[in-house]
């Protein structure tokens, strides 16, 4: 069942949003969908994953302001907005 979402993003990128959706042949809606469901996948993904103990020695190196469970709507929007442009 499709339902209709009201978005607001910025006219620059909705324009170049629909380039890119003519350039491969897809709706905008078509092409949101797919991000939507790829990043829905990728996030259950990396969520199920156990840390791997080859990587466990760079853990903690890189200061962040970002506390990945509380700043988790932040994260994704600077995701989304990363791959949008």
């Amino acid at each position: 069942m499709k339902t209709k979402l009201t978005l607001t993003i910025e006219k620059a990128v909705i324009e170049q949003a629909k380039q890119y959706a003519r350039d491969t042949g897809q709706s905008l809606s078509e092409l949101i969908q797919n991000y939507l469901k790829k990043i829905s996948k990728n996030e259950t993904e990396i969520s199920l994953k156990e840390p791997s103990s080859k990587y466990s020695k760079f853990s903690g190196i890189i200061d962040s302001d970002l506390d990945p469970v509380k700043d988790r709507d932040k994260i994704r929007d600077i995701r989304i907005e990363k791959h949008i442009k």
